[in-house]
């Protein structure tokens, strides 16, 4: 279970905070990509537990490094007629470390926290439902597998946007982390499940 719940948090992690404050402290205020987009990830959150502040910049040195390494990642997602089934690797021993790494993080933050990216609607729904769907996190060679199962209509339905989203991450790296994606399954006049 815990490791199912790894990869899983995986991707809420990856696409929680814009890869241009990642690394570097973050300054008092909004940074200039906050400020352009509306958006702050110090703020109160609107789902699960609520909203927990910043991620602890080893969780976001961990994003930053798979956003810029995405190329090297592989991932295979099959929806499922109750959620999805992701397995996400790299033949990269580096990035296969941190990826795993990275979704106990976001395992941590929701279990904590119950938030991630609380500016992105997708992310909001996902945490909305969090407890209404049953995560199998499992560590294999070179990553992770999900098995996300949603124990409602809704639950099921935002299980699939946000697998269908980390899939986008793993295709297009940093452009789609930047992305707000739309309970609609929008981002940016491309649909998330265009970025399989």
């Amino acid at each position: 279970m815990r490791t199912y719940l790894h990869f899983l948090l995986l991707g809420i992690i990856l696409l929680s905070l814009p890869v241009s404050s990642v690394c570097a402290k973050k300054p008092e205020g909004q940074t200039a990509s906050e400020k352009k987009s509306g958006r702050s990830e110090s703020g109160g959150g609107r789902g699960g537990k609520g909203g927990g502040g910043p991620l602890p910049a080893e969780y976001r040195e961990a994003i930053h490094f798979l956003a810029e390494n995405h190329e090297k990642i592989a991932r295979e997602f099959k929806l499922t007629d109750d959620g999805y089934v992701a397995t996400t690797t790299s033949a990269d021993p580096e990035v296969a470390k941190i990826l795993q790494k990275h979704v106990g993080q976001l395992e941590k933050r929701m279990k904590e926290v119950g938030m991630v990216r609380r500016w992105d609607p997708a992310f909001v729904e996902f945490a909305k439902h969090y407890g209404e769907m049953e995560h199998r996190l499992e560590k294999i060679d070179g990553g992770v597998r999900a098995t996300v199962k949603g124990k409602t209509p809704a639950a099921i339905k935002a299980a699939q946007l946000h697998g269908k989203v980390v899939s986008g991450f793993v295709k297009h790296g940093e452009v789609e982390v930047q992305k707000a994606h739309e309970v609609d399954g929008n981002s940016a006049g491309r649909t998330a499940k265009e970025g399989e």
